[in-house]
């Protein structure tokens, strides 16, 4: 029989230190959101002023923060960094709210550079990134021994050559927790939901496509000169780039198709005390 997780906790420290029991005392909610790709993950956390006696963080101050069940269940969340306090108020009672991002993203990835890599499985081009940057690696096993003959970086970014080579790979690139994570894009195992299950929940339904096609080009060798790719996806209109070979100016297309059938549909789920 499985743990019972009907009593969820939050425990932040600063450093290694645990904040005060008054910061538990007057919480009334903590939220962490986890965003898609590399956007900075978020927490929010909202405590009772109404005796205008809290104690400010100082901003940059880092809160390590970790949820779960008593008894049960405990996950680290994140290292997040204060960037802002906000303090309101109305007939209701007043309230401040501590606004965090994520730390995981550190300036010198976003710095543009250029090199190339022979005969290099994906793995070892993710841990290498990741060792000269201060990360640690974690990829999928079929990533492993899956050797290129030869891969360029021009002009980019460690964030923006990895994500371009997790695309290429039909993969992800994300770095979490202090991590560089190049994972399969599998999809998930399907998980059943009913309304019960919710607090609340939102769909939104783009109801048709808004385009018909999608065209890229590639240059043909033997003709020697560049030939069109159509694809039908919920697309239109010419990528401007041209491939050296069709069989990589479809994939491109089959890729995008993916992409684009995926954001026909959105849906929000707030599923309160529970754990997936």
């Amino acid at each position: 029989m499985g743990l019972m997780r009907t009593h969820p906790f939050i425990e932040v420290r600063v450093g290694e230190k645990l904040v005060h029991e008054v910061f538990y005392q007057r919480l009334l909610t903590a939220t962490i959101t986890d965003h898609a790709g590399n956007e900075a993950d978020t927490f929010e956390a909202e405590f009772d002023d109404s005796g205008n006696d809290l104690e400010i963080p100082s901003s940059n101050s880092a809160l390590h923060v970790t949820f779960g069940y008593q008894n049960s269940i405990r996950a680290f969340m994140g290292r997040f960094v204060v960037e802002s306090v906000v303090s309101c108020g109305s007939s209701d009672g007043e309230i401040l709210r501590l606004c965090g991002k994520s730390a995981s993203m550190r300036k010198e990835l976003k710095e543009q550079a250029s090199e190339h890599f022979d005969h290099k499985t994906i793995a070892e081009i993710v841990e290498a990134l990741a060792k000269r940057h201060g990360y640690q690696a974690k990829v999928s096993p079929q990533f492993t021994k899956q050797t290129l003959p030869y891969v360029v970086r021009t002009d980019q970014s460690a964030v923006d050559f990895l994500t371009r080579l997790a695309d290429r790979m039909r993969a992800r690139f994300l770095i979490k927790d202090n991590k560089f994570l190049f994972l399969s894009g599998d999809n998930l195992p399907a998980l059943t939901l009913h309304k019960h299950d919710c607090s609340s929940w939102e769909f939104t339904l783009e109801p048709r496509t808004q385009y018909g096609t999608i065209e890229t080009s590639y240059f043909d060798r033997a003709k020697g000169q560049q030939c069109q790719v159509k694809h039908q996806t919920g697309f239109s209109g010419p990528v401007r780039r041209c491939y050296h070979k069709v069989e990589r100016a479809a994939r491109f297309l089959f890729l995008q198709r993916c992409v684009l059938y995926g954001k026909k549909i959105t849906s929000l789920l707030v599923l309160e005390g529970k754990s997936l």
